[in-house]
């Protein structure tokens, strides 16, 4: 992820598929939410990363977490899901 950063501050567009949705929020400035192969939502990351989308494509409660180094709020699941 770091090589990412490096090439982002550089001025390069990044096209990357993430399956790990805390570190699609965490390195995504854009993001595209794909439900059943159509584009569900698309947008800057704040607002595709909503309560809203994720229960609906993921069928899986939410909460909102703060992290302190990022200064911004966080979606994790409600529950375990192991």
């Amino acid at each position: 992820m770091r090589l990412l950063l490096t090439l982002k501050e550089r001025g390069y567009t990044i096209v990357c598929v993430l399956h790990d949705l805390l570190l699609a929020q965490i390195y995504s400035d854009r993001a595209i939410m794909l439900k059943e192969g159509a584009v569900h939502a698309n947008g800057a990351a704040n607002e595709v990363f909503t309560k809203e989308n994720l229960e609906a494509v993921y069928q899986i409660e939410v909460h909102q977490v703060h992290d302190p180094i990022l200064d911004r709020p966080l979606w994790l699941p409600s529950h375990n899901l192991v």
